[in-house]
């Protein structure tokens, strides 16, 4: 008698984690409760995907191991709208932060704009924060906005900006955005970015939003998550 196969699963992702969190979705489980076999891995580049194909199974559960409870729905909350409270509090949290890593700044609050409370860093150290192209700036960021929700269900939003640097980079970004967009239109191929932050991500599509002759989507999980320029017809 032939063994008994398995009921499996394939899923695919530019990445190796995320092609395993596909067929894990597809079985209706997590990656911790499968076994996995690699069938396809193709380097990428601009018009040419990365690929990752495998195929999950589920792992075998021992008698009498109990299967884990399925977690409920969220239920819906009303939005967050950032107060002059959040302001204040981000603004101070986020100066201690800095004068406790050594940066010389000083942090005011820009504005209030929806969930998010904008900070805007002033002092000797603005160019330091922004090598790197901006990583500094993002970790800051990362930070502050982890320091400010921790013990939160849910809370306001930090962005930081020093010496103007996210305007600048918005204008690159939709520079290039527009640029690779002409190319897709050109060659009718998609057109796979690098990954970036979520904010950076959403400056890509609202670049091309209104622009006929493409779409745009974001596929990958944090941090490896990164915009996809496909024509349009």
């Amino acid at each position: 008698m032939e063994p008994e196969m398995k009921e499996g699963a394939e899923g695919s992702g530019r990445t190796l984690e995320e092609a395993r969190q596909n067929a894990a979705a597809a079985l209706g489980l997590s990656v911790d409760e499968c076994d996995f076999e690699i069938l396809e891995e193709r380097a990428g580049g601009l018009f040419s995907r990365a690929k990752f194909v495998v195929r999950a199974v589920p792992k075998a559960v021992e008698k009498g191991e109990a299967q884990p409870a399925q977690e409920e729905a969220p239920t819906e909350s009303e939005p967050i709208t950032a107060t002059e409270e959040d302001g204040e509090r981000a603004r101070a949290l986020v100066e201690e932060m800095l004068a406790q890593a050594g940066f010389e700044v000083e942090v005011t609050v820009e504005s209030l704009t929806g969930k998010y409370v904008n900070l805007k860093l002033q002092g000797p150290d603005e160019e330091l924060i922004q090598q790197k192209k901006g990583a500094v700036l993002d970790a800051i960021q990362f930070l502050g906005n982890a320091l400010y929700s921790h013990g939160r269900q849910e809370s306001a939003r930090l962005t930081v900006d020093v010496g103007a640097y996210r305007s600048k980079r918005q204008q690159v970004l939709e520079k290039l955005a527009r640029d690779i967009a002409a190319l897709v239109i050109e060659k009718q191929e998609e057109a796979v970015l690098d990954p970036l932050p979520a904010h950076e991500r959403r400056i890509i599509h609202n670049a091309l939003k209104d622009m006929e002759g493409v779409e745009t989507y974001s596929e990958g999980e944090e941090p490896q998550r990164y915009v996809v320029i496909a024509p349009k017809s």
